[in-house]
């Protein structure tokens, strides 16, 4: 899709055919064993340029173990004429199976190397140029150059197996492998491709750090669809052009949106006067000017000639922005209107506007659940808005409901977190209600009872009582009471008193 695998005629802008294809897979296939594309430049037009008048430096003055039949047929792939390519896909991969089995290649016969496969037993070792089959094909020539040749080695070496040639290393197989896949992808692509017409699809051309009018007026006239964004932090001159999406040297096809970024001006500017154009012209010159199209909008009016702009909002001459976005209303002639939006007005109100002057409806209403508008509201028409109808037509207004009930879950017996994220999930609020139960009751810490009830439908956002047990605590343990013991008794000593003697006097 770049200038760099484009093919010569493309790049003049002749008609493409396969062989276009197989031009630019012998680029991939240059690139997978050189490292680097053919023709490279500052520019897709300096790279567009080469691939018409530069010839490729050979492949083995850049990895110079490269073998020759493998070169050939990758100069074969790039000759400047196609009628110098191999005429089909099927004729590639005929040479790249005899090259893959060390048979003589067509492509080193044709630039004589050796002759044709089959005529000769013996394969030359030539040193295939790829420039001398590039400039005979952007001379004109329709013979191909004879290369020069070197000794010639026997037949039984050239048929060694691959494994015993150590030139050819690992990258010929995975670039055999890449090509076949090309191959395939691009003839695929050129059978889906094949009723465009040459002038459908061309490189995006470079239009960076030129004013907007002039690259909006330039891309329109290649067929392209302008899309103006303002790129606020560009560093090209206010007003000028600092990227397109898809960028240049991309090809691109007629009817396609670009996106064009600019840097908006500092100052608002005022809003074009774009009454009474046409509709394409007005929306070209808006855009011109650095103006986003919001929408296209018909209504009714007798004054101005069917098609053409009646008015923009923000009005004419109103100063915004650059690249605010603009709607712009267009004429639909007289005995037409455009449906005008009525949502989230009242039924009662809806139907006066759309029943009344100028638009004379004939209307009627309908209910649906919505979650958006609040119950009374309209939510849409059918036609629908913006809809040129008729006088006397008639449209059907939907008003809604509110949002749609939700079923209450049944969550009774369900541990207290399971059930409120039951509730939750489907919008609902859970009110919990602890409820004491006896200690090892099984209903501790479960739902005992619901209020609404499962089943039954209720508003979303809705409360749910939730009777929840709660475990009593574990009673206390009390050790039997035992009587006091009182404590023994200690008798006192007994003391024993001598007898007392009474000695009477004489």
């Amino acid at each position: 899709g770049t200038a760099t695998y484009f093919s010569p005629e493309q790049a003049q802008g002749a008609q493409p055919d396969p062989r276009s294809d197989l031009y630019s897979l012998g680029i991939v296939l240059y690139e997978a064993v050189a490292g680097a594309p053919p023709f490279t430049g500052e520019n897709p037009v300096s790279i567009a340029y080469k691939q018409v008048h530069d010839i490729p430096k050979p492949l083995n003055q850049i990895v110079a173990d490269v073998p020759k039949p493998f070169e050939a047929i990758v100069a074969k792939l790039l000759a400047k004429s196609p009628d110098l390519r191999y005429p089909t896909a099927e004729a590639l991969r005929d040479d790249l199976r005899r090259f893959r089995s060390n048979q003589p290649v067509q492509a080193l016969a044709d630039a004589g190397g050796y002759p044709a496969p089959g005529n000769a037993p013996t394969i030359a070792n030539a040193t295939l140029a790829g420039t001398a089959v590039a400039a005979g094909a952007a001379a004109g020539v329709a013979t191909t150059a004879a290369m020069p040749r070197t000794q010639a080695m026997p037949q039984s070496a050239a048929a060694a197996p691959p494994d015993s040639n150590s030139s050819k290393g690992w990258y010929i197989l995975a670039a055999f492998i890449a090509l076949i896949a090309l191959v395939v992808g691009g003839i695929l692509l050129f059978r889906a491709l094949r009723d465009d017409t040459p002038e459908s699809q061309f490189a995006m051309p470079s239009v960076v750090d030129q004013p907007l009018e002039t690259v909006t007026v330039q891309l329109q006239d290649l067929g392209l669809v302008v899309d103006p964004v303002p790129d606020p932090t560009a560093t090209v001159i206010p007003g000028n052009v600092s990227r397109t999406d898809p960028i240049e040297g991309t090809v691109v096809t007629r009817g396609q949106t670009v996106t064009v970024f600019f840097r908006p001006l500092a100052t608002d500017v005022p809003v074009t006067d774009v009454t009474d154009m046409p509709v394409a012209e007005a929306t070209t010159k808006l855009t011109a000017d650095g103006f986003s199209i919001a929408s296209v909008v018909p209504e009714q009016n007798p004054d101005i000639a069917q098609g053409n702009v009646t008015r923009t909002d923000p009005p004419a001459g109103t100063a915004v922005p650059q690249g605010s976005p603009v709607t712009v209303f267009v004429s639909a002639g007289s005995g037409q209107n455009a449906i005008p939006d009525v949502t989230g007005q009242s039924q009662a109100a809806a139907t006066a506007l759309l029943s009344g002057e100028p638009f004379l409806l004939d209307v009627s209403a309908q209910t649906e659940d919505n979650a958006t508008f609040p119950a009374g509201q309209v939510v849409r028409t059918e036609p629908p808005i913006g809809t040129l109808v008729q006088t006397d037509s008639k449209v059907t207004i939907f008003i809604s409901n509110g949002p749609a009930k939700v079923r209450v879950p049944p969550v009774e017996g369900l541990l207290e977190a399971s059930a409120v994220a039951q509730l939750q999930s489907v919008g609902l609020v859970a009110r919990i209600d602890p409820v004491t139960v006896p200690f090892g009751d099984p209903n501790a810490g479960r739902v005992i009872a619901q209020s609404p009830a499962s089943d039954q439908l209720v508003d979303p956002g809705s409360t749910v009582r939730l009777r929840v047990g709660k475990a009593a605590p574990a009673p206390t343990t009390v050790p039997p009471t035992v009587p006091p013991t009182a404590p023994p008794t200690t008798a006192a000593p007994t003391t024993t008193v001598a007898p007392t003697t009474t000695t009477l006097a004489p």
